[in-house]
């Protein structure tokens, strides 16, 4: 098979993807219509009217240069070979997952072990910044969510922390729920000040169960 042909090959499997990927999605939103569901804040009826189907028919024929201009190469890596390299049983985004892997290649699977790692289970405070950030995405009610906080400190050096957290918004994480090296490396370093700020802007409370906790 000739670079012609291989060519071509990997354009026809590429068009089918997006073709059946398109074609699926079309349906359910057909689907919706039919129902008389609302897709806030447009109904799919507006949804289809407004562009989509010639947006997807110039996106299934032209798949490469959309796939070259809208997709960030190295998320699209991480995707295809790292979505679930970290924890298991969990899948990573964006590019997490390749950066769970470069982190296990240089620092090491034990990149944490000169440091104390504790985790806290609070509920939002409603004044903190936390809150008001996410405050619309919660259901109605506005119940707080419930913040897993990680926080991890140094042996050695006193006053360098790394700290992480995890919004759930109906229940909070089990108790028994341990973090792994990848949970931490979403955390921020940081130093005792810029910790308790951090924690304040989620629960002041938090400041004092840390304060307790060593």
């Amino acid at each position: 098979m000739n670079s012609l042909n291989i060519i071509i090959a990997i354009y026809c499997a590429g068009f089918a993807y997006y073709a059946i990927k398109y074609l699926i999605l079309l349906y359910r939103l057909v689907q919706v219509e039919k129902m008389e569901l609302d897709v806030s804040p447009r109904t799919a009826n507006d949804i289809l009217k407004s562009g989509l189907k010639p947006y997807l028919m110039r996106k299934t024929l032209f798949w490469p240069y959309y796939l070259l201009i809208e997709t960030n190469p190295l998320a699209l890596i991480s995707s295809m070979f790292f979505k679930h390299y970290g924890s298991p049983n969990s899948t990573y985004g964006g590019t997490l997952g390749l950066q769970n892997f470069l982190n296990d290649v240089f620092k090491g699977k034990n990149r944490y072990r000169h440091y104390d790692i504790k985790t806290f289970t609070v509920a939002c405070d409603k004044t903190g910044q936390v809150y008001q950030e996410n405050k619309q995405y919660l259901p109605q009610g506005n119940t707080p969510p419930w913040a897993w906080v990680i926080v991890a400190k140094h042996k050695k050096k006193p006053d360098v922390y790394v700290c992480s957290y995890t919004l759930y918004l109906s229940a909070p994480p089990p108790e028994s729920k341990l973090p792994s090296c990848y949970d931490v490396d979403r955390g921020e370093y940081v130093n005792a000040k810029v910790l308790k700020e951090l924690l304040t802007t989620i629960n002041p409370v938090l400041v004092t169960m840390i304060d307790k906790s060593w």
